[in-house]
């Protein structure tokens, strides 16, 4: 895969190395921003501490997965997509969030990974930034991890 530039960030492939900075994003992210659409425990059940770095590490070698990193090579997010078009994860740094890293990662995807369709189950946080690039909801979804449920939607773009 090439690295792709975006601006003042570069978007790259996800690398063995990028495993701890990519898990604590997502923990902290969920932490910081995510709270605003679910309970505590509902966050706490999704971003459970610690997740096996292996476990970890493998789900993101599972699919293609890319890193956003500035020109310090610090990581501002990441997200990983499934060969049959399904996007798994996208997290940005809740230090990061609304400057176009998102949209960066999910163009890049989208360009590495062809497929008929594209589709994810996007938290009530991310609805509105799916929806801005031109995903729609096919239904609500209640998800469980543990006893603790959650609602997201799947959503869907046709290519």
């Amino acid at each position: 895969m090439a690295q792709i530039s975006h601006g003042p960030v570069r978007i790259r492939p996800y690398q063995p190395t990028d495993a701890a900075s990519t898990r604590d994003l997502f923990q902290t992210t969920v932490h910081r921003i995510n709270v605003a659409d679910y309970t505590p425990t509902q966050i706490e059940a999704w971003a459970k501490r610690p997740v096996s770095m292996v476990a970890w590490h493998e789900s993101l070698m599972a699919h293609t997965t890319m890193v956003a990193v500035d020109a310090a090579g610090t990581i501002l997010g990441f997200a990983d997509m499934a060969a049959d078009g399904y996007l798994d994860r996208l997290f940005i740094s809740y230090l990061h969030q609304r400057q176009g890293y998102a949209s960066a990662l999910l163009e890049a995807l989208e360009r590495t990974v062809p497929s008929s369709r594209y589709y994810t189950y996007a938290s009530i946080t991310a609805l509105p930034f799916f929806e801005a690039h031109g995903f729609v909801v096919l239904r609500p979804n209640i998800a469980t991890i543990g006893e603790i449920e959650f609602r997201n939607y799947l959503m869907e773009k046709a290519k």
